[in-house]
This record gives structure tokens, sequence and C-alpha cells, in this order.
């Protein structure tokens, strides 16, 4: 009886720990280490709820209509074998830029690279494209047709202060 009491871990051999004691102390590390994360979690769940009702009492957003739009700026112009009509466009710094391209006899590919614009015109389509005209100075625009038939032509944004 007393050999299967060993062989258990419930009777400890003389001189040594019964196996139970050995259990006892992993699962106190665990449950050591677990409480430690549990602790942490619950910091930082306090500091997003304390975050969250600060946001809620403080924090305002802005009335509709009291952040004003920057002035829009329309332009139309026309694409075809002869140019771009017109081919100077001027406007203010910090005002949305409204292109409308119309195309009128070929498939062209209009691109104004300063302000990362690209974009197809189909021929007899009419495309708007837009943008911030964010940085002052002179910029090149150019369309060129997909048929190499026709020549590509350029034309100059001009944004003032």
């Amino acid at each position: 009886m007393q050999a299967y009491l060993y062989v258990r871990g419930l009777l400890a051999p003389p001189g040594s720990q019964p196996f139970f004691s050995y259990t006892f102390k992993a699962a106190n590390r665990y449950l050591d280490a677990m409480r430690s994360w549990l602790r942490t979690a619950f910091v930082l769940l306090l500091l997003f709820a304390v975050a969250t009702v600060f946001l809620a009492l403080v924090y305002r957003p802005p009335e509709p209509g009291s952040v004003p739009e920057p002035p829009h700026a329309f332009h139309n112009l026309t694409l075809s074998a002869e140019g771009i009509e017109p081919n100077r466009v001027e406007v203010e710094q910090g005002s949305l830029v409204v292109l409308n391209l119309t195309s009128v006899d070929a498939e062209y590919l209009f691109s104004l690279p300063h302000y990362g614009v690209s974009q197809r015109v189909f021929g007899n389509e009419t495309v708007s494209v837009s943008f911030l005209a964010s940085r002052v100075g002179t910029f090149t625009f150019q369309s060129s047709p997909v048929s190499p038939e026709v020549m590509s032509h350029a034309g100059t944004l001009i944004v003032t202060p």
C-alpha cells in the first residue's frame, strides 16, 4: 500500500516533497502571472473609461457651417486636336478647383502632375476633376491623345496667393 501511495505522489519518500507540492508551486506561479496581467488589463480599461468620459464631457464637434468651405473655382477646358482651350487657367491659393474636361474628337489623357491629377477623357464626353490649389506657382497641365496621329498639347495653371 505504501508503494502505491509513493507512485501516486500522495506519500513522499523520506527526505523529498510530495508531487502535489510541485504542482501547487507551478499553479501559484501561473496565478501570480495571471493576476499581474489582469491588473494591467484593469488599469488600461480604467484609463480608457476615464478618457472616454473626459472626451464626452469636454469635446464638442464644430457646428455645421461653422467651418468655412474653400472657395470654388470652376473652369471648362476643351480638349481637341487643335489644343486645349483655354490653355491658361488662373486660380487663388486655397480654392477648390473643378475642371470640366470635354473631348470633342478623340480620347485623351489629361494630367496635372504637380497636383496628382490624371484623368482619361473619352471622345465626345465631359469629365470633372477637382483638387485643392494648395501650392503657389505656375504648373503645366497637358492632354495626350491615346491615338498616335494627334499631337500632345500643354497649358498652364497659375496659382496666386
